[in-house]
């Protein structure tokens, strides 16, 4: 007839390791379908024991997908709820400075340098996320703050030395505008030309998303980025990055490797 478990869970060491679909993951937050109860048997007698148990680490929760490479200790009270069926969490965990949120923008890893996630409810997938990040983009350092549950996120961007918030995006997901976007005498004709050559890159990127994510899995790599856009001479430019983190005597250290075409000059 069901019942209750109640108790203390405590673990030496936890590690989430998954592929994160990003585009099924959107798609659920369009749709509204994050709640943790879909495609459950209600008939399964484990959805009729209920959880009640605190979670005690000895050591950081280490989060290791496809798009995190985190490491988080709870906050307070932190509860394994929901059933046996359907476990869920309820607590606030903070992330240790020095995580990465990898293989999303071309212009590189965000590495963050503080944040939080707030599980409110253990039977959603949708908990409230408080992230504060940077990413060098040569000669720009952008901050990032991301705020929001899973399918309301905002995102805010700065940068020093300042530009605009639409400048910002540009080079997050084009960096080779870097070098002229704040610089040139005909700010309004570069910014045009810089989406345009944004929104191609940003186009070829989705394209191949289903071929990177293939090659990104066969060689066991944390990001793989392919962008093709027109040069300002008329021709073409590609960019491939591959980046993979290497243990090393208990250190990770994350490789990053660039491809660059730009008419003859490949760097």
């Amino acid at each position: 007839e069901g019942g209750l478990i109640k108790g203390t869970l405590r673990a030496n060491r936890m590690l989430y390791r998954a592929d994160i679909n990003l585009r099924d993951l959107i798609l659920s937050n369009s749709l509204g379908s994050l709640s943790g109860t879909s495609g459950l048997d209600p008939e399964d007698p484990l959805s009729r024991i209920e959880l009640d148990l605190d979670l005690q680490l000895a050591q950081p929760w280490v989060f290791e997908t496809n798009l995190l490479k985190l490491q988080g200790r709870p906050e307070g009270a932190f509860k394994v709820q929901g059933t046996l069926a359907q476990p869920g969490l309820k607590g606030r965990m903070v992330f240790l400075p020095g995580g990465r949120i990898t293989n999303l923008l071309p212009a590189g890893d965000i590495v963050l340098e503080r944040g939080s996630i707030d599980f409110l409810d253990p039977r959603s997938r949708n908990p409230l996320l408080d992230l504060q990040g940077r990413i060098d983009v040569s000669p720009y350092l952008v901050n990032l703050q991301i705020r929001g549950t899973l399918d309301a996120l905002e995102m805010r961007p700065t940068s020093t030395p300042a530009l605009r918030r639409d400048e910002i995006t540009a080079i997050l997901i084009d960096p080779s505008l870097a070098p002229t976007i704040g610089s040139t005498t005909s700010a309004s004709s570069a910014l045009s030309y810089g989406l345009a050559k944004t929104s191609s890159g940003l186009l070829t990127t989705l394209a191949l998303a289903d071929f990177q994510e293939r090659v990104r899995r066969t060689f066991n790599l944390d990001r793989v980025n392919v962008a093709w856009r027109p040069g300002s001479s008329g021709a073409s430019e590609s960019t491939v990055t591959l980046g993979k983190t290497l243990a090393f005597q208990g250190w990770q250290v994350p490789f990053v490797f660039t491809h660059k075409k730009a008419g003859d000059v490949t760097t």
